[in-house]
């Protein structure tokens, strides 16, 4: 099979990755970054630019060393009678030598974090005794060895950050794949004790986390090692006393800790309410034709914002945790400082300026590392550990094991020839003359058949010795099988059939007979609990959903085998494919991705049948595959198809339908997990299901005038918007940085403009207050005696502090409420333009892209870009501060400092552009991986039946390199970038202690400007840039939902003509010369229609898929507005109408039933409008009163999950109900009786008989028999 994911690393510009061959200083500098850094600032990047990966970087590698390394932690376990650990298997994956250097490195860093706060100790008194010349040979030393820590310490830091970035990276990738080739390990009965969207999680969530587990756990050691040193420095620098600042901070490290558990359990309540959110947004989107129709919009936004409003009581909870967070962030320092010296007065100690600057200094150094870093590394580590444990938990689910007692299946080869051994005579029922002719050219010109080669088939020998054992055939002897333990969930019950060579067997059944059960125990997916199966023959399987993966047409149906133009031709001719395959603009080397997307369903159901064709099996399984097929289509690929080139095979179709009952060799008919019967089709003589034709379709009509049947016989269109999708809302980030036109609107969003001019000049205030307890200490500092300060000058110290502790709350909470409440008024703008958007939007874009709108981007802007945003600007006047400050204090620091301030800026435009483009392209390789392992899980049972499980885990591979190839050169440039912008800090650091000998500074002075920026090679370059990175990734959210918020609405929701009162009141329907196309561009769909429907008539719309009957409904209901003509309701023209108004005066019954959360009486009756005995007297003439009296709340049942758990028959007497209730002249009924049993749809037809004898009734039929009858 092909590939379908991007090969593009394996064909990179860089041959080899330029790491490999890199030496200290390069690697060291992360010099070898250099080439990349300037492509990325000439031209756009494209994946092939990215570096290769290296060989111990690879998932392949990584996945297999896991495997084994967790089988042997397995077997050690059981023999040392422990309990086995992937945390001790996921650690033999890493060499020992990148633990040993991530903890040198680590090591190093810490020590120089720790020397600097000594060294400007010891710089202070060397200044302080000024005027020696050993002071100042010794001054000029500590300076030096000051800049060399510095120096040092960025070097090491950013090492360390780039080793433990790639240790998370490989963790992740093993952890990915082992999780991948696990789900080829387990059968469907295994999957049942997991959830998808758990398998799913496990890969997008949990172990996404391995990415930062080794950064995480360094924050941790790093912080415990620095607050235990420093604790010590400062008793005994300074005494004893001192401590109580360090203990402020432990406490407030307690705080941290514990309302970070407190935000998890927010985060779970958030979780609850959003799921519950996007169950309604769900629905919407999926069912928006039926909402618009019914006019629900309004009920449907009601409900959704009754749920965000309780969503969002959590999330201001958790912003007001976080809020507090951000405040100590910059403000516990200070806080901590005070103390200790308030302690240090209280107690006596006399307090110098060496005593003031070193309990300042040492406070400033843990400042970060030892409080808001150690929390969260402490709550990730306890996150991480509970992802280990959810991997390990699914890694160590049970899987199946058969006894060959009760299953018993082999492969063997068929003494049925093979499609190429047909004669000519046989092979011109599937080829015609063109074909052939078409087929021989191409293969000599070697035009459009590029993936040609002649493959020699050996003849299978017709000759084989005639052993019963290995005959092809399925026999089922008393089984019985179960999905979960339990007797209560036994699916089937003492099954006995034999299907043998040549014959249909048809399995027949209400839903939920089991007759998909039965198929699965075929597979071996459902083993059996009792009895006896065997299986001889190659199985070829088609699913009751069709799945289509993603590649081309053609791959989806040759599926891993070669390429034969004669097969293939064949088979797509006998599954009616060819129209279809003309239809597209790369015709079958079209990519049909996202689950075959840009398809129709019955467009995917034939694809899955020619797929099972092509890999000419022996025994072919079909979940009824043609459910969602035109029944035309569907008699004509049965016919050519199933019981022509297969019927050669074993051919077991389950279906509800009967009009292939007439060609079985074999019926079972089964109910509740039993065959009721087993009987042949020449026994039961069945006759009466078969397809009319359309000359019987005529002569019916003629023996019953009162049914007015209209086939429309209107040219077929396959519409543009299902061929190409316009992805408007797709996963797009922003090329550069954040736009200030969409960062206004944002904001302007959740304030009004005055708020946001004052809000901006509080922010600086804010800032400027923080600088100003240290000038205060600095002020006293210069005091004679410190030991004798006034009391004033203390107490004024004190309301400083206390000022900025609340000017900093102030300011962290009015940022919070002020972008929350742009999150809460863009989603319900969002919403309202969601309900309001023309039906054509919905087809024109996926509906993951749109619920990722409402799911991923508005929960970025609930929970993440506040806190980042509110950071980054902290961090950004911060910075700004630390610049200035010795700048104020020594004027000539401006000779070194404007020069280094404008590299810092051009190096920061520089390498940003690289970084955003990289970025970009790690982003767009990563949903490959999800895509991939999604389809994999849909399509696991085909895949596994065919024996593609090596095919798709080397794509896998293939797909997790391409993004750790991303990932990788990301973390990488960030590494390039923060050593540089680190540089650039420690020559400013440089450049100020140049300036202060110079001039000759004041010792209290020097060390100030000092203390500011040396923090500068942590809170800018280490998490400025970073920060400032994250609002530009996240802003990409508020875009998309901007976007979002002002879609062209509707233009029926500005109409206020209302039309009289009652209407409709006859429910005469006339079309008047109406053209309908999906867009300006596109070819016209209906062409002059024009019809009437009498009032009280019953009017049939037929026609084969594609020939315009829903496109009748559409403009009926006004869903496209490109629409020329005239609709009239009882003389009245509904084009101009209010457009509620006009849908709400007509009655619709979907083929998919519609149901929304809220009770029974609720989906009944919408609008609360009747009485609940006018409800139960429709519930009775639906035949549902008595079913509806067997809940425990009767009409105030509450449908969970927008009546999920309800069968299709229930859901579709409901919307009859529903209908009924309404009492509307003019009744839609668009294939109502496509998703339920026959016994449903005589109820239906019951219904439409007795109970609309004073509506007209508009009909497009799923059979004829709906509306000859």
């Amino acid at each position: 099979m092909q590939s379908s994911y991007d090969k593009s690393w394996k064909y990179s510009l860089f041959m080899k990755n330029p790491k490999e061959r890199a030496g200290i200083l390069s690697r060291l500098f992360f010099s070898w970054m250099n080439n990349l850094m300037n492509i990325g600032n000439k031209r756009v990047l494209e994946h092939s630019d990215l570096y290769p990966l290296l060989d111990e970087d690879r998932c392949k590698g990584l996945t297999e060393k896991l495997e084994q390394t967790w089988h042997e932690e397995i077997r050690n376990s059981h023999i040392k009678g422990r309990k086995a650990r992937l945390s001790r298997a996921m650690m033999k994956v890493l060499p020992w030598s990148d633990f040993a250097l991530a903890g040198l490195s680590l090591f190093i860093a810490v020590a120089c974090n720790i020397l600097q706060p000594l060294l400007l100790g010891l710089l202070l008194s060397s200044m302080l005794h000024g005027g020696n010349v050993q002071y100042d040979r010794w001054l000029c030393l500590f300076a030096g060895g000051l800049c060399c820590s510095a120096l040092f310490h960025i070097l090491a830091m950013n090492q360390y950050q780039s080793k433990v970035d790639y240790m998370g990276m490989r963790w992740r990738a093993a952890a990915i794949g082992v999780i991948y080739k696990k789900i080829f390990k387990l059968r469907l009965k295994d999957l049942t004790r997991v959830q998808p969207g758990h398998i799913i999680a496990l890969i997008t969530h949990d172990a996404q986390r391995l990415d930062q587990i080794f950064q995480k756990v360094g924050y941790t050691l790093q912080g415990l090692v620095e607050l235990v040193t420093v604790t010590a420095l400062i008793w005994r620098l300074v005494g004893f006393q001192a401590v109580s600042g360090i203990i402020f901070l432990i406490f407030l490290l307690a705080y941290y800790i514990g309302m970070w558990d407190v935000c998890m359990k927010l985060r779970l309540r958030i979780a609850r309410w959003t799921e519950r959110r996007m169950g309604v947004m769900k629905h919407i989107v999926n069912g928006i034709r039926a909402i618009k129709m019914n006019t629900w919009e309004w009920p449907y936004k009601r409900k959704v914002e009754e749920i965000r409003r309780k969503e969002l009581q959590y999330v201001r909870q958790k912003s007001a945790i976080l809020s507090t967070f951000e405040t100590f962030l910059h403000t516990s320092s200070i806080v901590a400082c005070f103390i200790s010296l308030t302690v240090l007065i209280i107690t006596g100690v006399e307090l110098s300026t060496y005593s003031i600057f070193m309990v300042l200094a040492l406070i400033r150094t843990i400042r970060l590392s030892a409080s808001s870093k150690f929390a969260a590394g402490v709550n990730f580590i306890g996150a991480v550990t509970g992802s280990l444990g959810r991997i390990q938990t699914f890694l160590e689910l049970e899987e199946s094991v058969y006894s060959e007692d009760t299953y018993s299946r082999k492969r063997t080869r068929s003494k049925i020839r093979s499609f190429l051994d047909l004669t000519d005579a046989e092979m011109s029922k599937y080829l015609s003359a063109e074909d052939v002719t078409k087929i021989s050219n191409d293969i000599r010109s070697g035009k459009s058949v590029p993936q040609y080669e002649p493959v020699l088939i050996k003849q299978r020998s017709l000759d084989a010795p005639d052993n019963p054992s290995n005959d092809i055939h399925v026999t089922f002897e008393n089984v019985s099988c179960h999905w979960g333990g339990g007797n209560k969930s036994v699916v089937l019950r003492n099954i006995t059939f034999r299907a043998a060579s040549k014959e249909l067997t048809l399995i027949n059944g209400p839903a939920g007979c089991g007759k998909s059960s039965l198929l699965a125990a075929i597979l071996g997916e459902l083993p059996p609990t009792e009895g006896y199966i065997s299986c001889v023959g190659k199985i070829a399987y088609v699913p009751q959903i069709p799945w289509i993966f993603s590649n081309t047409l053609r791959e989806n149906i040759l599926f891993g085998k070669p390429y034969n133009p004669f097969r293939y031709q064949a088979i797509v001719n006998a599954c009616n494919l060819q129209k279809d395959i003309d239809k597209l603009s790369d015709g079958d080397l079209t990519f049909v991705g996202n689950n075959g997307l840009s398809l129709t369903e019955d467009q995917k159901a034939r694809m899955g049948i020619a797929r099972a064709a092509y890999s000419d099996a022996d025994i072919y399984l079909l979940d009824d595959p043609f459910a969602p097929v035109d029944a035309r289509v569907a008699e004509q690929v049965f016919g050519k198809c199933v019981c022509g080139l297969l019927s050669k095979r074993i051919r077991i179709l389950a279906s509800r339908q009967l009009q292939y009952v007439e060609r079985a060799d074999q019926i079972l008919t089964m109910r509740a997990g039993t065959i009721v019967n087993e009987v042949t089709s020449q026994v039961m003589g069945y006759r009466s299901v078969k397809l009319h034709s359309p000359g019987e379709s005529r002569e019916r009509e003629r023996k019953c005038p009162s049914n007015k049947t209209v086939e429309f016989a209107i040219e077929e269109e396959i519409q543009e918007k299902y061929r190409t999708r316009s992805n408007l809302f797709e996963e797009e980030e922003m090329m550069g940085p954040v736009s200030c036109t969409i960062l206004w609107n944002y904001l302007r969003t959740g304030a009004c403009l005055p708020f946001i001019v004052v809000f901006a000049l509080f922010t600086f205030v804010v800032q400027g207050a923080i600088l100003i307890p240290d000038m205060w200490l600095l002020r006293m500092s210069e005091s004679a005696t410190l030991l004798n300060l006034d009391q004033t000058t203390w107490y004024i110290y004190a309301a400083m502090v206390g000022g900025v502790f609340m000017l900093s709350i102030m300011r962290a909470s009015f940022f919070f409420a002020t972008t929350l409440r742009s999150s809460e008024r863009l989603h319900q703008n969002m919403v309202v333009s969601i309900l309001r958007a023309p039906v054509l939007f919905f087809d024109t874009n996926s509906a993951i892209s749109i619920l990722n709108r409402f799911s991923k981007d508005i929960g970025c802007m609930d929970e993440l870009l506040p806190s980042v945003f509110l950071r980054a600007i902290q961090i950004t006047l911060f910075a700004i501060s630390a610049f200035l400050l010795p700048v104020v204090l020594n004027p000539s620091v401006l000779l070194g400092g404007i020069p280094l301030f404008v590299l810092f800026l051009l190096l920061w435009a520089y390498s940003l552009k690289t970084a955003r483009q990289v970025r970009r392209l790690e982003i767009s390789s990563r949903k490959p991986v999800v895509s991939h392992f999604s389809e994999t899980l849909m399509g696991l049972v085909t895949i596994r039946t065919h024996s593609m499980q090596k095919s798709f885990t080397e794509d896998f591979y293939g797909y997790q390199d391409s993004h750790s190839q991303g990932w990788c050169m990301t973390t990488s440039c960030w590494s390039w970038i923060g050593f540089r912008l680190d540089s650039v800090c420690v020559l400013f650091i440089v450049s100020v202690v140049a300036g202060a000998f110079y001039v000759k500074l004041d010792a209290a002075s020097t060390i100030l400007s000092l203390i500011y920026t040396l923090q500068l090679l942590n809170d800018v370059s280490q998490n400025g840039v970073k920060r400032s990175f994250e609002v530009e990734n996240y802003m990409s959210a508020v875009y998309r939902n901007l976007a979002c918020a002002e879609i062209v609405p509707e233009p029926g929701y500005a109409m206020e003509i209302q039309p009289p009162v009652p209407w409709p009141k006859d429910g005469a329907v006339s079309f008047e010369n109406i053209s309908l196309s999906y867009s300006r561009e596109g070819s016209r769909v209906l062409k002059e229609i024009s019809f009437d429907v009498y009032p009280g008539e019953r009017f049939g719309i037929t026609g084969r898929p594609g020939a315009g009957k829903s496109s009748i409904i559409n403009a009926l209901f006004r869903l496209v507005p490109d629409c020329a003509g005239k609709i009239m309701i009882d003389d009245v023209t509904i084009n101009n109408l209010d457009l509620q108004r006009s849908r709400r005066g007509i009655s619709i019954i979907t083929k998919e039933p519609i149901l929304f959360m809220g009770t029974l009486r609720m989906n009944v009756d919408p609008f609360l409008s009747h009485t609940e005995r006018e409800i139960w007297e429709v519930l009775e003439k639906c035949h549902l009163k008595s079913w509806v009296e067997s809940l425990p709340k009767q009409l105030q049942q509450d449908l969970a999950d927008c009546g999920a758990t309800l069968g299709p028959s229930e859901r579709q007497l409901i919307s009859f109900a529903r209908a009924l209730l309404q009492k509307n002249k003019v009744i839609v009924i668009d294939e109502a009786s496509s998703t339920v049993d026959y016994r449903t749809d005589r109820l239906i037809q019951e219904i439409i008989r007795n109970c609309l004898l004073d509506s007209t009734v508009i009909t497009i039929p799923h059979r004829l028999s709906t509306i000859i009858d």
